[in-house]
């Protein structure tokens, strides 16, 4: 796990591994030493961690808030279910911890989905918005 608040004495399991507030540099490590990002949020905005590891050839299971619909395709290029339903989380980590070969094809799909995000599409995206809106 990583993030900026550091979890109080006792509030994590002892085989849980915490990394307070990481360097970008450090992050990328983390992710390029993973298999599986797991995000459970229940309210997010664009969250960029998931966004992070598909770049990193994670595959990605997390829940279907914030931007994960506007970056990722369900079933195609991430695993996502509904916040607050840890049992279909638990469901679509267990396909991907028995399925070597589902896990590499949704890890695979999802880098090649996200290498789409980048900064001259987004900007090719607003001036075509731009031109419309000022027709």
């Amino acid at each position: 796990m990583f993030g900026v608040d550091k979890p109080k004495p006792g509030e994590l399991p002892t085989d849980v591994e915490f990394h307070h507030d990481p360097s970008q540099e450090k992050l990328r490590e983390l992710y390029c030493s993973l298999d599986i990002f797991l995000s459970p949020s229940w309210a997010e905005g664009c969250q960029l961690p998931p966004m992070e590891a598909m770049a990193c050839h994670c595959a990605v299971v997390a829940t279907n808030v914030g931007g994960m619909p506007d970056y990722s395709i369900s079933g195609q290029t991430a695993l996502a279910s509904p916040p607050r339903e840890p049992e279909a989380l638990a469901r679509n980590l267990i396909r991907l911890l028995e399925n070597e070969q589902e896990l590499r094809r949704i890890s695979e799909a999802g880098y090649r989905k996200i290498r789409e995000f980048t900064w001259e599409s987004a900007t090719k995206k607003l001036e075509k918005i731009l031109v419309e809106e000022s027709r």
